[in-house]
Formats: C-alpha cells, structure tokens, sequence
C-alpha cells in the first residue's frame, strides 16, 4: 500500500501547483499572445517589417522582464503575508511598491529612448534603426501602466484571488487583435499606421489592463480589508525602509538573474541582425514560440515560489524541497512537449507567421526551420533552470544564483555564442547551440545550489528539534 500512496501524494502535489499555476499561465500567455499576435501581424506586412518591429519587441521584453524580477519580491511577501493574514501590511506592500516602480520605471524609460544608438554602433542599416527606434517609442507609451499592472497582479496572485488574472487576461489578447487590424490597415477610418499601429495598440491594451485591474480592486469587497487605495500619509511613509530592503535583497538580484537571461537573447538577437535580416526574422519567429513556452514555465515557477515560501516560513523544508522538485518535473514535462512541437511540426509554426510569396519569405521559412530544430534542445534545460530559480526565491535567495547565472550566461555564453558563429562560421544555428551549452551550465550550477542549501536548512531544522526535545525532557 505504500506505493499507491505515494503515488497519491505525488499527483497531489503536481496537481496543487497546476491548479496555482493555470491563472498564472493564463496571464503570462496573454502577454506573450499579445507580442505573439504582434509578430503575426508584422510578419504579414513583410519580412523586412518583421525584423525591425520583432527587434523592438525584444528589447522592449529584456526590459520588462527586469521589471518582473523586481516585483517578484513584493510577490514573496504578499504570499508570506497572506498565510498570516496581516491584510493592512500587505496593502501597505502594495501602494509603496507601486511608487517605488513608478520611481524606477526612469531607468527602463532610458534604455528604451537609448537603444537603438547601441544598435547604430553594432552596424544595423538605418531603416532598421528607425524602425525599432520609432516602435519602442510607441511601445512606451503603456509601459508604466503595465508596471503597475505587474503589482496588481502580483498581488492577486499572492492572496490567492486567481479567478480575476484569468477574467483580465481573457480581455486583453482578442482587443489587441481587433487594435491591430484597425490601426495597421486603416479599417473603419482609423488612421493607417503599418507597423507603428501595431506598437500604438499594444500600447493601448497594457493601459485598458491596468484599469481593468485598478476598476476589480476597487469595487470589489474582497479586496476593501487590504485598504490598498488607503493614501493617508502616515500609511503610505511607514515603515518603507523594510520593503526598500527586500527590493535590494530579493527584487534586485531577480531582476538582474531575470533580465540577464533574457538579455542573452537579446543578443543572440542583435547577432543575428548582425548575419542578416533574413536570419534576423527567422530567428523571431522561433523566440516568438520559445516564449509561449517560457511563459508556461514562468508561471510554474511563480507557482513553485508560492509553495516553497509557504513551507519555508512554517519551517516546513522537506515539504519545500518536495513542492520544488514535483516543479521541477513540471516544468520538465513541458519543455519537453515544446520540443517536440519545435521538432516535428515547426513547419506549420512557422506557416503561422509567415507566407511563401517572395524569396525574402521563403529564406526566411528555412532558416527558421533549421533554428526550430537546434533551439528544441535547449528547452528542458532552460525550463529546469527557471523552476529551480523560482524554488530559490522562495528561499529568499537570489544572489548566489545571480552570479552562477552570470558566469554560465555572460562569462561562458555569450563568448561561445560569438566564437561558434562568427569564428566558426555555424551562422544561425551556431547561435542556439551556444545557448544550448549556456542554459545547460546554468541548469546544473542552480539545482545543486538549490539542492544544498534546502538540505542545509532540513539538517539545521532536525538539529533544533533534537536540541528542543532534549531540554524538554
């Protein structure tokens, strides 16, 4: 009977962090949809449009990942919060980390007005710099709405209200369709703006996203104990200094690890600009699909986060190193499943974003083809990598897997990525096989960090519980 049993607690388990993640999912994929539809749309107006907009959505996707490692603390804390239900201090999380994101959104405004003088130095032609430059301005225009809309859900999610993320997020995707239409082609007398409406649209929807989210919890009763829209001074000032801490402890380094990683595609990106634009396009078009998959991943992970820190503050490791672990498979189920899409059916993935009418099109179709094939065997790896950094968070550490991401990313990736391409001359595919070796050092560097600091606190935890009960006896 024992087997059977522990069967049993493995689907339990398994199933608890599915049935966390699922809204999770929902919302990260509604993102990912909306730059997935973007891409789609910039793919029909031609491959040319495609490399210059998908450019600007990367850069505009390094940027607002390091704005998600930042709020993952407040996430943690809220969650933390929520199993003691301390409503008013996780409200009073809440308002100063809007103003606190607000403050730092400065920084991700800069990069995005600044990039493209990068791309300049790098030796992208004009046309694509003013392209990329004039869609990440547009793209700008709703990027701190979508920063305050990263908060709200974070604290949705850390008090365990899932029902609205799936509501909000069923909203955003068809939207941001219909805006496309209307403002790339010029339907219904809107103005015909190409590529640009596109941007303008995306734009609109994460401005109609954080409304909705402030409009839920406003009104609804569920959310009045929480007093977030509470703005007495003495509220809002107090105590700042502690929550200012767990952004430079916990949000910062996740947001480097988070952006760090991203970043690495972002210039595999820019080395792909730099083989051609066909190359360029072609390797959008798999990133694009690379990451529906990590957003699935991503909102296991966050489930994996909500679980480990929940039995990390009851001093519950065993059941932590458990729930990691079951986050593990997961994950590693999934990115198995998108490997095998990226295998054997990367020809119908690639039909979805692009036609066959010219050359320039059907260049662009092969070599996404080739890139889908060598990028399918970084997935289970990359997948491991983010749960069990997840799991980390959940620890409250996230400084060592920093540094154990930027030796495996920046110290070796980057350089073998350059070194396989260009000096090897493997082109395209030479890009993905040094995120292969990249994602695979970072996967094992962080399992066994995980790995020996939960059996440090399991070994402590026993310790403590034989040092109680000999003075109790």
């Amino acid at each position: 009977m024992t087997v059977p049993r522990a069967n049993f607690i493995y689907f339990q388990k398994c199933r608890a962090l599915l049935l966390f993640a699922a809204p999770l999912i929902i919302a990260l994929l509604s993102q990912a949809g909306i730059n997935f539809s973007d891409v789609i749309m910039l793919g029909r107006l031609g491959a040319h449009q495609l490399a210059g907009g998908a450019l600007a959505i990367n850069i505009f996707l390094f940027v607002t990942v390091a704005y998600i490692g930042l709020c993952s603390s407040i996430f943690v804390r809220v969650s933390s919060l929520g199993s003691q239900e301390k409503h008013q201090e996780i409200g009073s999380v809440v308002r100063k980390g809007v103003i606190i994101i607000t403050f730092l959104s400065v920084v991700g405004f800069a990069v995005l007005f600044s990039f493209t003088t990068l791309l300049a130095y790098l030796g992208f032609t004009f046309m694509d710099i003013q392209e990329t430059n004039e869609y990440l301005r547009m793209l700008s225009i709703g990027f701190l709405p979508m920063l305050w809309s990263l908060i709200l859900k974070d604290f949705i999610c850390g008090v365990n209200k899932l029902r609205v993320i799936i509501i909000v997020s069923l909203f955003a995707i068809p939207v941001n369709v219909i805006m496309n239409y209307l403002l790339a082609y010029g339907l219904f007398g809107f103005p015909k703006m190409g590529l640009y409406g596109i941007a303008l649209s995306t734009s609109l929807v994460n401005i109609g996203v954080c409304f909705l989210y402030i409009c839920i919890i406003f009104f609804q009763k569920a959310y009045r104990k929480f007093e977030i829209f509470n703005l007495s001074p003495r509220q809002f000032f107090a105590d700042e200094a502690s929550l200012l801490k767990r952004f430079r402890d916990i949000g910062v380094p996740s947001s480097i690890s988070m952006s760090l990683e991203l970043g690495l595609f972002t210039v595999s990106a820019i080395f792909m600009g730099m083989i051609g634009n066909i190359a360029l396009a072609a390797n959008q078009i798999v990133f694009q699909c690379v990451d529906i998959g990590f957003m699935i991943v991503m909102g296991i992970s966050q489930a994996t986060t909500f679980y480990v820190s929940q039995y990390v503050a009851n001093k519950n490791y065993l059941e932590a190193k458990s729930y990691a672990f079951h986050g593990m498979f997961l994950g590693a189920v999934t990115s198995s499943m998108m490997a095998f899409l990226f295998i054997f059916f990367h020809k119908l993935l690639i039909s979805i974003f692009i036609g066959d009418t010219t050359t320039h099109d059907v260049s662009t179709r092969l070599v996404a083809g080739s890139i889908f094939v060598v990028a399918a065997f970084s997935q289970i790896q990359d997948g491991v990598q983010n749960i069990v950094n997840g799991a980390l968070r959940g620890l409250d550490d996230t400084k060592i897997p920093m540094y154990l991401l930027i030796i495996a990313y920046w110290v070796i990736g980057v350089p073998v990525i350059y070194l396989i391409t260009f000096e090897l001359k493997f082109g395209s595919e030479g890009v993905w096989g040094g995120i292969i070796i990249a994602t695979t050092l970072c996967a094992i560097f962080c399992v066994r960090r995980f790995n020996w600091l939960i059996n440090q606190r399991i070994r402590k935890s026993r310790t403590d519980v034989k040092k109680e009960l000999v003075f109790i006896s």
